[in-house]
């Protein structure tokens, strides 16, 4: 997929969530880190800038076509929130500017909130993992870069839009094993 592109597709496992998602199975998880310091706002704000820009399959809307959703890509930047005080509160869906990533803080808590529309927690990790690492370059902390781990420095690799279940498994995949018919009585049923 061309990271130029406009508007990208859902990838296989994120397919089935738009139709699942509800207020009360959002679909969505949290990750957190907490550090030794207080939060400079400043910081991780610019922090939080450069890695949506770096990362720019995070800064999407989520769109229904007319036969399947899709993701708009867009230029507004989720703000960076107080950490709201329910664990994960859900992702609007139905809006038409409601972003699929967001950043909270508390005290000394960085928190993100992603829907399982744009990643897992593998993805989710190494996201906060970088916006951790350009954080502390910019508050003067010496970081070393760590493989797989997406850096402002580095160009975007087109493999990070790529939808992995396509490659890894070109084909179809093969059929189950038809069941045994089930045994019907014959005759009239039995009411009460």
């Amino acid at each position: 997929m061309n990271n130029n592109e406009d508007w990208l597709k859902l990838d296989n496992a994120a397919k089935i969530y738009p139709a699942v998602s509800s207020r009360k199975s959002p679909a969505q998880f949290r990750l957190s880190a907490t550090l030794d310091s207080a939060i400079n706002y400043n910081n991780l704000n610019l922090a939080w800038e450069k890695m949506i820009k770096r990362c720019p399959y995070f800064q999407v809307y989520l769109r229904r076509g007319f036969f399947w959703y899709y993701l708009q890509r867009h230029n507004n930047l989720p703000a960076v929130e107080l950490m709201d005080p329910l664990p994960v509160s859900p992702f609007q869906h139905d809006r038409k500017t409601s972003h699929l990533i967001k950043i909270s803080i508390r005290d000394q808590t960085i928190s993100l909130d992603f829907s399982h529309i744009i990643t897992d927690g593998n993805g989710g990790l190494r996201f906060l993992l970088a916006l951790l690492n350009e954080y502390f370059k910019l508050s003067g902390v010496s970081i070393a870069e760590i493989d797989g781990i997406p850096s402002t420095a580095e160009r975007i690799n087109p493999e990070e839009f790529e939808d992995g279940y396509r490659r890894y498994f070109p084909g179809k995949l093969p059929k189950p094993e038809p069941l045994a018919k089930a045994y019907h009585l014959k005759g009239k049923p039995f009411l009460t």
